[in-house]
Formats: C-alpha cells, structure tokens, sequence
C-alpha cells in the first residue's frame, strides 16, 4: 500500500564546475538522499537512508536478509508512507514469526549483521552443485556495468543485479547505499519466491561482511564486483564455500575465494 506522493529519486541543483583553469556554473542531476524509519509489525526497527523509490521490495528484502521473513505467505501488508517517511511491514502472526521478532532485538540495527556469525546456516545442497563459467563473469560485468542510465547522470547510486550462471539477469536495482541496492534483490527474490542456489548477487561497491552474511544468509552461492573484499568477507566466504569475484574487469577477475565454482575450459 502507498500513502502519500511518491518522492523524486534525482533532483536537479545549481553547482559549478572547474575545468581548463576556469569555473562554469551547471545544473547537475543529484541522487536523492531520504531518510525512512523501518518499522515491522508498527515497531520502529532501524532508519533507513535511501533513495525513496521501491521501498517495499528494499524493506521486505532486508527483513528476509535478517532472517525475520523467509517465504512470501509471511508478510501480509507492505505500508510506504511517504508523507510519514516511514515503511511499516505488517508479518503473519505465528510462532515462528515471535521467534524470529524476538532474535531481531540482538541484531545490530543498520547496515547490516553486526554480530557473530556461527549462527549463519550452512550452504544448501544445490549450492554444491553451483558452477559459472569465468568468462561469462567477465560478460556479466560488462553488461552490468553498462545498464544504469541513473548513474551514468549522477554518479551517486550503487548498482546490485541478480545473475544466473548461464548469465541471463533476473533484476537489476540501483540505490545510494550498496547494503540497500542488495536489499531490493534479495526483496524482489522473496516475494516471487524465486530459489537462489543459482544465482550471483553482483554490485558496484566493495564486498563487505555484510554483503557475504546476507548472501550466505538466503542462499547465494557467489557474490561478484568491479570493486574489492574486505578480509572478513574473505574469511566468511571460504567458511561458507562462496565464490568471492572481485575488481572484475572484461580482461578477468580475482578470486579469494571459491575457485572450485568456476567452471574452467
């Protein structure tokens, strides 16, 4: 459900620009940064900074990332309000939902898991069987990299798309926030309870923990970006046996983690 007008998620501002020793006054398009207070069930949870536009898949994608919703029968309403500036997802009453609810008061509110990870669930079966070719991690990039009209005006969002092996994209999503672009995914993947076990999460920012924790934590064999790991996202793919594909380029690629998903020739 929508309340209210919808925002606008690029605005147009007066600025200047240096160039050849001179400066010369532009408009340029700017990504629009809102802030959203998160709530479920009418509690506030976590404020959000976004840039205001599919609001329910990006909330319903980060409760699934918590762990809190797990299948699409669960939520029963999805409120945007933007006179409000608020989005409240409305769950199910079943145990197993107060269970859930009840965990989510030990989890760090923000980005995204913020604490230990020993009890992240172990890969699926079917993530065993998961392999891409390193070429068509190559193509993905380039092709990936070249879909966003937004950024190529503002330079200020991230991108985030979902992948399958064969290389065919599932979604594509942008956001000012890398951890919120992976959201709306992950939101779009539940709500057509669409199985993930052959899919990449692929972004345009550095592979933080955060981003490897909510991939391993819905079943995401293998994360890929133009950018860098951090080391903790290193340690906890190899845990889990993702395959990390950084600083992709057409030319290639590292990998710090999970080479025996790549399908070599």
């Amino acid at each position: 459900m929508i309340k209210g007008t919808p925002l606008p998620v690029e605005i147009d501002m007066d600025a200047h620009r240096f160039k050849k020793g001179t400066l010369e006054s532009l408009v340029l398009p700017v990504s629009a940064e809102y802030a959203f207070t998160l709530s479920i069930n009418g509690n506030p949870y976590v404020k959000i900074a976004c840039y205001g536009a599919e609001l329910d898949v990006l909330a319903t994608g980060h409760f699934f990332s918590l762990g809190v919703i797990k299948r699409p029968d669960e939520i029963k309403e999805v409120i945007v309000d933007y006179d409000e500036m608020s989005i409240n997802v409305k769950t199910v009453e079943t145990d197993d939902i107060l269970e859930r609810l009840f965990r989510l008061k030990t989890i760090v509110s923000g980005c995204g898991h913020g604490g230990d990870d020993d009890d992240l669930p172990l890969p699926p079966e079917k993530i065993r069987d998961f392999r891409v070719k390193p070429e068509t991690i190559c193509e993905i990039m380039v092709e990936f990299l070249g879909h966003s009209d937004t950024h190529g005006r503002t330079h200020g969002v991230h991108g985030a798309a979902l992948y399958r092996s064969s290389g065919e994209m599932v979604a594509f999503y942008e956001e000012i926030g890398r951890h919120n672009a992976v959201d709306k995914l992950l939101g779009f993947a539940m709500t057509r309870d669409l199985p993930l076990h052959d899919c990449l999460v692929v972004s345009t920012g550095r592979i933080s923990s955060e981003i490897t924790v909510k991939s391993i934590m819905v079943g995401v064999p293998a994360i890929v970006s133009r950018s860098a790991p951090t080391t903790r996202s290193v340690d906890l793919a190899r845990k889990h046996g993702m395959l990390l594909a950084s600083g992709v380029k057409r030319s290639g690629f590292f990998a710090a983690s999970g080479i025996d998903l790549l399908e070599m020739s």
